[in-house]
This record gives structure tokens, C-alpha cells and sequence, in this order.
């Protein structure tokens, strides 16, 4: 079975010089989206960890996670459309958890409120 050349998220048979009928959606997934699913989902106890040892110049370093968390989610979900994989879920998700947390972040920082990255 192989990817359907019209439509990548179904496979078909393919007799050597015809296509068959579909057989099934495709199975497999996109490993980007399940990355920046589980680095959104991650992120939580670490910074609670992060904060209960009052490590307040770990900035850079979250910001760079959720920007790395962003970027895996958007690259997967392109890569999942295109290919007809699994997994735009997953992909949108932790981009949705990533933009909670920095929402979060941005109102604590401008009402003054102290958080392991202010």
C-alpha cells in the first residue's frame, strides 16, 4: 500500500500500473506534531518545578522552549497536511497550550506580578 497520489491521507494498492480502490486512511503521524504536543504538555510541571526552586534566570530558556514548541507545531502540521499524516491535533494542542502560557506570562509581567520569568 502506498500514499494515494490525490489524496495523501488515504492509502491505495497499486498493481504496478494501476492504482486500486482506496484501502484505508493512513496511520502514521507526524512526529512534530507529537513533539510539540508532549513539550506543551511538559512545560507545566517543569516550571512549577522551576519556580517551587526560585530559579528566576531561566528566561531565555523558557522563551526559547515555547518559540521551539511554536515552531515544531506549525512545521508539523504543514508537513501533516501535505503528506496526509496524523496528527494536526496534536500539532494545534500544544500550540494552543504554548500561547496560553505565554498570554499568561505577558498579563503577569505587565501587572507587575513576579514569576520565574520577570
Amino acid at each position: 500500500m502506498y500514499a494515494d497520489p490525490q489524496n495523501a491521507s488515504q492509502l491505495r494498492y497499486w498493481n504496478g500500473s494501476e492504482w486500486g480502490a482506496p484501502a484505508k486512511p493512513s496511520e502514521r503521524w507526524e512526529s512534530r506534531c507529537v513533539i510539540a504536543f508532549v513539550m506543551a504538555l511538559v512545560y507545566l510541571p517543569v516550571s512549577i518545578l522551576v519556580g517551587l526552586f526560585a530559579r528566576f534566570d531561566l528566561a531565555p530558556i523558557a522563551l526559547a522552549y515555547w518559540v521551539t514548541t511554536l515552531v515544531l507545531g506549525v512545521l508539523g502540521m504543514r508537513a501533516a497536511t501535505v503528506n496526509g499524516l496524523r496528527g494536526r491535533g496534536l500539532a494545534m494542542a500544544g500550540m494552543s497550550i504554548t500561547c496560553v502560557f505565554l498570554l499568561l506570562w505577558a498579563v503577569a509581567w505587565l501587572a507587575g506580578i513576579r514569576t520565574p520569568l520577570t
